[in-house]
Parts: C-alpha cells; sequence; structure tokens
C-alpha cells in the first residue's frame, strides 16, 4: 500500500504509526523490512510525528540514513536496566550479524560542498540494544543541530554514540546546539566506549547541552576528541566493581588548537571514576593540552578529583558557595648543571594555575653529583613573562646536608630556575635534598 501525509491525517496533527509498516516488535520476528519503510516514510514527510509502541523490534540490518532536516522519530520511552531485559519500553535490537560496523541509526547531514547540514530532528523516547557487542555503533549523528535526541544505547562493540561532522558541507558543518539525552550501559560489552566527540581541523562538536546516565566496565563512558563549549547538565557515571577502566571522561588534547577538547562545563558530576585532562604528559600526551574546563564535583558522594595532566586546565567547584579551584598537577622536572654532568638524582614537583598566577613546589635530590658545577639548572612548567627589567626570585632551602638558603631565579621569557645558595655558590652534592617553592606571572 502506497503510504501518504494523508493516510494520518488526525484532527491535532498529522501522526504515523509503525504499526502501520506491518512491524510485529516481538523481540524475535525480524522488523527490519518495516522498519526501514517507517524510516523512509519519515525522511520522506518531514514534520510528520512517526510513533513507535513500547515493543522490541527485531533488527538485523542498518536502518535508513536521516538525513533531512525536521523529521520526526519517537518511542513511547526506553529504561536500562540491572536485571531481566536490559531495555524496556520502544527498542531497537541487534539480531544481525556480530561486529557489524553499523551505525544501527545514523543522523547525518549528506556530505559535499553543494549541500546543506540538517536541523530540528527529534529522535526521542527509543532503546538500541546492540547485543552484547555484536553492533560495534548504536547511533551516529553528524552536522546537524538543533535536534533532539533521547535515547538508551546498550553494549555497543565500540561506542553506543558517535558525534562527529561529515567531510564537506557548502556552510559550517559543526555539529551544534542540540539537546542529547543519554542513557548508556556498556557492562556486557565491556570494552566499549559510551560516547565519543570528534571533528576535524574545521569543526567540532560544540555548544551541545547533555544529560548522561552511564554505567560502565573497562572503558570510559564520555571520549571527547574534538570538542568545546558544550554544556553537560548532569553526568552519572558507574564504574562496575569488576571494570578497570580508571576514568568516567577523557577530555584529549590535540595536534592543534582546533583538535583538542576544550571549554567543557560540567554543571554536575558524580562518578567512582575521574575526569582525565590530557595534556603534554601522560599516555597519550599531546601537543596542545585540553584547556579551559568546570566541573562541579559531586564530593559528599565521593567523586575523586580529575586527574590532570601537565598543561590541562580544569576549574573545580566543591560546593556551591566556593570559586571554581583547579588542582595540583604533577610534574618531573629535569635538573641539570650550568657546568659539568650530574649522574644520578630524582626530581618531583607539582604547580597550581590560577588565572596567570603559577604556583609551584619543586623537590630534588641528588644521589651522584658527577661532574656538576656552577648552577643547578630545574625546568618549570611554564615560562615566566615577568618584567622588562628582570625575572622572578623563588625561595628555597637544601634541607639534607648543609641547611643553606637558596635562590631559584627564573628569568623573563624562560622555563627553567637557576639555583644557588644565598651566597652564589653551587647548591649540589652527593646527597643534597633541595627544596623550592613560590609564584610567578605566565602567559
Amino acid at each position: 500500500m502506497a503510504l501518504t501525509k494523508a493516510t494520518f491525517s488526525m484532527i491535532d496533527g498529522e501522526i504515523a504509526s509503525i504499526r502501520d509498516f506491518g512491524a510485529v516488535g516481538d523481540g524475535v520476528t525480524d522488523d527490519t523490512a518495516a522498519l526501514t519503510a517507517f524510516f523512509n516514510h519519515a525522511n520522506a514527510n518531514p514534520g510528520v510525528r512517526h510513533l513507535m509502541d513500547p515493543l522490541v523490534y527485531a533488527v538485523t540490518a542498518p536502518l535508513p540514513d536521516i538525513n533531512v532536516s525536521n523529521v520526526w522519530i519517537e518511542g513511547a520511552g526506553a529504561e536500562i536496566h540491572d536485571t531481566g531485559q536490559l531495555i524496556s519500553g520502544t527498542v531497537l535490537k541487534w539480531t544481525g550479524a556480530a561486529a557489524t560496523t553499523g551505525p544501527l541509526v545514523k543522523i547525518t547531514a549528506v556530505s559535499g560542498a553543494s549541500n546543506q547540514r540538517i536541523s530540528n530532528v527529534t529522535f526521542a523516547g527509543i532503546g538500541i540494544d546492540c547485543n552484547n557487542g555484536a553492533l560495534l555503533y548504536g547511533l551516529e549523528m553528524y552536522s546537524a543541530r538543533f535536534c533532539n535526541i533521547d535515547v538508551a544505547i546498550a553494549n555497543a562493540g565500540t561506542a553506543g554514540m558517535q558525534l562527529d561532522v561529515v567531510a564537506t558541507l557548502g556552510e559550517s558543518k559543526d555539529l551544534q546546539r542540540n539537546n542529547i539525552s543519554f542513557k548508556s550501559r556498556q557492562l556486557e560489552a565491556p570494552n566499549g566506549f559510551g560516547m565519543v566527540l570528534g571533528g576535524d581541523a574545521t569543526a567540532n562538536v560544540s555548544m551541545n547541552r547533555f544529560w548522561v546516565d552511564a554505567q560502565i566496565a573497562n572503558i570510559q563512558s564520555i571520549y571527547c576528541i574534538n570538542s568545546d563549549n558544550n554544556i553537560w547538565d548532569y553526568v552519572r557515571i558507574f564504574k562496575t566493581p569488576a571494570g578497570t577502566a580508571t576514568e568516567g571522561v577523557s577530555l584529549l588534547g590535540g595536534a592543534s588548537t582546533a583538535e583538542k577538547a576544550r571549554a567543557e562545563i560540567f554543571n554536575f558530576y558524580t562518578a567512582n571514576t575521574p575526569i582525565h585532562v590530557y595534556g603534554t604528559t601522560g599516555s597519550p600526551s599531546f601537543a596542545f593540552p585540553s584547556v579551559g574546563n568546570v566541573v562541579f564535583l559531586d564530593k559528599e558522594n565521593g567523586t575523586p578529583d580529575p586527574t590532570i595532566e601537565v598543561g590541562g586546565e580544569i576549574g573545580i567547584i566543591y560546593n556551591t558557595t566556593a570559586l571554581p579551584e583547579n588542582a595540583w598537577i604533577n610534574f618531573t622536572p629535569v635538573v641539570t648543571a650550568s657546568t659539568g654532568t650530574i649522574t644520578s638524582y630524582t626530581a618531583q614537583a607539582r604547580y597550581i594555575k590560577r588565572g596567570k598566577l603559577l604556583t609551584i613546589s619543586v623537590n630534588v635530590e641528588i644521589t651522584n653529583n658527577g661532574t656538576g658545577a656552577g648552577a643547578l639548572i630545574v625546568s618549570l612548567p611554564a615560562a615566566t613573562i615577568g618584567m622588562s627589567l628582570g625575572g622572578t626570585i623563588l625561595a628555597g632551602r637544601e634541607r639534607n646536608l648543609t641547611s643553606a638558603a637558596l635562590t631559584a631565579y627564573v628569568e623573563a621569557g624562560t622555563s627553567t630556575a637557576v639555583v644557588l645558595t644565598y651566597n652564589s655558590l653551587y647548591p649540589g652534592a652527593a646527597g643534597a635534598a633541595i627544596s623550592f617553592a613560590g609564584s610567578y606571572q605566565i602567559a
């Protein structure tokens, strides 16, 4: 039967029902053909509400791309559970071949220099069961704006939701200004991400609002590759006790300033694994660190402080009356002598950045001084802009052999401290323990 808009005319508007396309919804009968016709009809009839019942629809092939604006596909809601049927409500359940690339559902602009992005798509109240990793991706969305997405996705082999951009468009191709509610379970497929935010050198995932409730095992739930200025209204991530994940959210750096996670705002973060802010140290490390991020931490429920690599930034709010605060970041300095060579040493440092003020604390212990002489040279995490007439002096002490007072001079425009005793002598020797601390201005 040819289905038209007029077929579903109602007093309060036009509605299309999945029932009229012959879907069974028993979780066993293959409903791929019915759903394919249903999605194609939604693409051909923008603005018409296409409704699905609270049933489980078995699917064996990816469904047609939603590639026009104003498509409206709506289920009866979906919820993730810990026992019995993992997703209740309206569910698209993958029953096809294992390790299928997918995605099952893709909302995307059509790539091409003469094409526009799409907007105002509603895909809400629907669950996607990736069948314990048999389907690698649940839902992908590319170069779309002003969309309303509300999904529950379980056990994708690679990622439950992929947000990204198409290769080319005739206008800005960023994925922006969408409202996304995402419930995620990655326990039966423990090595899949919940959500990945991508992009390229010219466009990214930005200015969206998120609500996330996720369960993870071995892999972080939110993986931000190239994103900025997104608002995460609520993020709850629970790692199962047997899981090995060491972070709940990854904010990655990039090869350029346009290819990194930056300025992500977490209005509420509650989890048993931390946010990890990547920088110029750690693995992987990046030329340009993730910066400008802010998080409100649910400390009352034991949410850990972020893990922050050198150069990474995240302002932390611990309670509603406190100003944002950065965390201390560990840093391993390189220690040399102005003349000769130090044979062996250990060094530890940490710093905290408050705007353009960097406060650092350094400890160096020399095991074998070798031929080291002159002055001790210690690397710092950032250069001082200092003053035109001189640099900055940090105070210190040798705390094991002589207890001599020390000065650590940081010349303007450099990122090294030149350490001498109070009377301008070399402070190093076998067994020397050197500490200095202070603050200086950075760019």
